[in-house]
């Protein structure tokens, strides 16, 4: 992706298994401007990374978070609070403060 936007590699890419595990390789690197894509959320939880900019449309990354009860859980009303806690209005600054659109 980031070569299709014109960002030469000068053979410094590199993959990593996760976005967490990418953003410390990129806080702990010596390296001269490096540069590392992932989530919004782990760049911007990731102490020593900086997020310039989200990428331009048609290349962003998104994921889609949902949350669901399990049929024989011990306490469904529970889930259902914590369900809403997490995705209700009160919550929506600490949500976007991390990361989450």
């Amino acid at each position: 992706m980031l070569e299709r936007l014109g960002i030469e590699d000068g053979g410094r890419f590199r993959t990593f298994p996760n976005g967490a595990t990418a953003m410390a390789a990129l806080a702990a690197s010596t390296t001269s401007k490096p540069i590392g894509c992932t989530q919004v959320t782990e760049i911007l939880n990731t102490a020593g990374v900086k997020l310039v900019a989200p990428l331009p449309a048609g290349y962003e990354l998104a994921t889609i978070y949902t949350a669901g009860i399990a049929s024989k859980a011990q306490s469904p009303e529970l889930a259902r609070q914590l369900a809403g806690l997490l995705s209700g209005d009160a919550a929506k600054a600490a949500r976007a403060k991390a990361g989450f659109a």
